[in-house]
């Protein structure tokens, strides 16, 4: 028995007397590396496996391994990550590694249909759209890491989906997810004993393209193990590619997470407005095969507004109007055909909110921003941070300063605080639905919401949605 063959034997003597978690925590991945008069060299990919093994199991390392070769040995433990020093065919994009079992792929949410050829360049993406292009056509691994901020409605997931039918096309392996399927298959993995293939899938591909990192917000196992994929990627030199709601600095995740997405490319995208509205409009018009007059453009825009994705499923439904009458689009059509369409403008601040709240609990709005602590001044306060975050486009700095200057982590906090307690209070839900409809509709009655009758109260309380939360009527899972 050879050296080699001999550490492969001792590698299944110890996965029999371990336990599987701590076989696959720190001697999963270690690698025989040489053998040279007694002395074995092996490797692990990171320094707290190799503490951890000179710790606890090296001189039981030594013994077995020593058994096997049949002659006193002692083993040497070592830092290395072979894809960190070998030379990796993937520097120039469109070159696989002949040597791994894996071919190119796209895995997980991956659209085809969107691609660079169909993204409408306007003002307000043109920036961002040049970033990504800039990574894309950078040597592979020279810029690991960019992150894309926009409200919905920017063409955030076109954009992504776009490089990902451009990474494919060069021949990379792509796991292309949002954080609610990362964060369901996790669960899943952990459930089934088979976190060892989840991490594998994440840790070994060479592009990760993570969309609506938003929902992770109070998540914490979630952003750890994220934390560790971002690093075992980035120490590679892969790519990887986020996309939130929200720039960094805004999210309520844990600091060495919200460390990693800071540490390389960051942009941000903004909502179309004028002219980049009309050219998306166009463009949309064109792929479903008719044109658009100036005043039917003039009155689509009115009614839509400039959210893409409304503008997307407006037009697929005036092409099937124009495909079964055979009439081109009027003016007096787009009023019919887009009845119930209407975009509502964000016309809410900060100074809104915060005073609707202080009416309704009957304090000041002095009071809302002082430093005065009372139990009642506090739930109106954190309240107010609540709301504002869910009805206007305040940042979080913004509302800490207009609620008398207080820190962004502090709202950050109170926003996380009342998200939570909406799902069991359903008094809290109704006070927050009730200011909200008074904020909303101004003309209407608003009568204290704990005089409401129970099954009005429940009515109430299921359209509170915070801002910070993900896409959909989904509130934050324990």
């Amino acid at each position: 028995m050879n050296a080699r063959e001999a550490w492969s034997a001792t590698l299944g003597q110890l996965q029999v007397q371990l336990n599987p978690a701590t076989y696959d925590t720190w001697l999963r991945y270690a690698r025989y590396v040489a053998y040279e008069d007694g002395r074995l060299v092996i490797s692990v990919p990171h320094a707290y496996a190799r503490d951890w093994l000179d710790q606890h199991l090296v001189p039981a390392m030594s013994e077995t391994f020593g058994r096997m070769l049949g002659r006193a040995s002692e083993i040497q433990v070592i830092v290395w990550d072979p894809a960190d020093d070998s030379p990796d065919v993937r520097d120039l994009f469109g070159v696989s590694d002949p040597d791994d079992s894996m071919a190119a792929s796209a895995d997980g949410l991956f659209d085809p249909t969107k691609t660079f050829d169909n993204l409408t360049v306007t003002d307000a993406n043109r920036d961002t759209v040049l970033f990504c292009r800039f990574v894309l056509d950078s040597r592979f691994g020279e810029h690991p890491s960019l992150f894309i901020a926009g409200e919905p409605g920017t063409g955030k997931t076109h954009l992504l989906q776009a490089m990902a039918n451009e990474l494919v096309r060069r021949n990379l392996r792509v796991v292309c997810v949002n954080a609610e399927q990362f964060t369901s298959e996790m669960v899943a993995a952990i459930r089934g004993g088979a976190l060892q293939p989840f991490r594998d899938k994440y840790r070994g591909c060479d592009v990760l393209i993570f969309d609506e990192v938003e929902f992770l917000e109070a998540k914490d196992s979630s952003q750890q193990e994220l934390r560790y994929i971002w690093e075992t990627l980035f120490r590679r030199k892969r790519l990887m590619i986020f996309a939130s709601r929200r720039l960094p600095r805004d999210l309520n995740i844990q600091r060495d997470l919200r460390s990693c997405f800071n540490r390389w490319l960051l942009c941000e995208m903004h909502a179309p407005e004028g002219d980049s509205c009309a050219a998306i409009l166009d463009a949309k018009a064109h792929e479903l095969g008719f044109a658009l007059s100036d005043a039917v453009r003039a009155a689509i825009l009115e009614r839509l507004g400039g959210d893409p994705s409304m503008i997307a499923g407006a037009l697929a439904q005036a092409a099937s109007y124009i495909y079964l009458t055979g009439h081109p689009l009027s003016v007096s059509m787009v009023r019919v055909l887009f009845k119930g369409r209407e975009a509502i403008a964000p016309t809410l601040d900060a100074t809104q909110v915060i005073g609707a709240t202080a009416e309704y609990y009957g304090v000041t709005v002095e009071d809302m921003v002082s430093k005065r602590r009372t139990k009642a001044i506090i739930a109106a306060r954190h309240l107010a941070m609540y709301l504002t975050r869910a009805l206007t486009d305040a940042s979080l700095n913004q509302i800490g300063l207009a609620l008398g200057g207080r820190d962004h982590t502090t709202v950050m906090h109170a926003c996380t605080k009342v998200a939570e307690a909406l799902k069991a209070d359903l008094i809290l839900a109704a006070d927050a639905a009730t200011i909200k409809q008074k904020l909303l509709q101004p003309a209407a009655p608003v009568s204290k919401a704990r005089d409401m009758p129970e099954f009005d109260r429940l009515d109430e309380a299921m359209p509170v949605l915070p801002r910070a939360l993900p896409i959909g009527a989904k509130l934050p899972q324990p």
